[in-house]
């Protein structure tokens, strides 16, 4: 993912999930190491409660992230 995005950005919620002691997944260790991954807090708070009735928190902060940074 380095080579192909450089920095990659994940919501505050994503990186919950991932870390969550009580739940260990994938990725853990690397969202908490690599210096290319970062965490970013979404502002837009009303988009992801939007979401959040369809998705899950961590795709919806995801979503809204992705619209704030204005990515394509």
């Amino acid at each position: 993912m380095q080579q192909l995005y450089g920095t990659v950005f994940i919501p505050e919620a994503v990186y919950r999930e991932l870390t969550d002691p009580s739940f260990p997944i994938a990725g853990s260790t690397e969202v908490q190491t690599f210096d290319w991954i970062e965490t970013c807090a979404v502002i837009n708070r009303t988009l992801v409660d939007s979401l959040s009735d369809e998705l899950d928190i961590g795709e919806a902060e995801a979503i809204a992230l992705a619209v704030e940074m204005q990515v394509d």
